[in-house]
């Protein structure tokens, strides 16, 4: 009687951490969201940061950038959970060159922030820029936001 009523509990116990487990799997795979909302990124680089919008006049705006330099990009985002990540860059044409990752913490709130970006010194030509923020949103997944591709010509001159 005994082995009956235990091997009746082991069973709903059983399904009770399987049916626990599958929601909580569940859950991160289909649900959980990326933490980061970009509502706005600047369609040019910049020469020097500017702390809001409206703050960007035309000349602090350019497409012609030199190698080796820092410029700026200016986003407008926000984050609803304190976060690690790693952020790097793209930069496309026939070929893509991709940056290091650059440890980073998004911390929850709104933010309107100007980010630098160093133009590798061997390029030149046309190319795209393209930011990615890379998160662990949970243990068993990992996901990407690819900003929009920004315009540059690498001269010289």
């Amino acid at each position: 009687m005994w082995a009956k009523k235990l091997e009746q509990l082991s069973t709903i116990l059983f399904l009770v951490v399987m049916f626990s487990f599958t929601s909580v799997i569940g859950y991160w795979v289909v649900l959980d969201k990326h933490p980061t909302t970009v509502q706005y990124t600047h369609e040019k680089v910049l020469i020097q940061p500017v702390t809001s919008r409206e703050a960007i006049t035309s000349n602090l705006e350019t497409t012609i950038v030199q190698p080796g330099k820092q410029y700026f990009i200016y986003s407008e985002y926000c984050v609803d959970r304190n976060i690690p990540g790693q952020v790097f860059r793209i930069f496309q044409n026939d070929i893509i060159i991709r940056t290091p990752p650059i440890p980073t913490f998004s911390q929850v709130g709104c933010w309107k922030r100007s980010f630098p970006v160093q133009i590798p010194s061997e390029l030149r030509g046309n190319y795209r820029i393209k930011t990615i923020i890379r998160t662990a949103i949970n243990p068993i997944r990992t996901v990407d936001h690819i900003g929009l591709p920004i315009e540059i010509t690498i001269n010289v001159d």
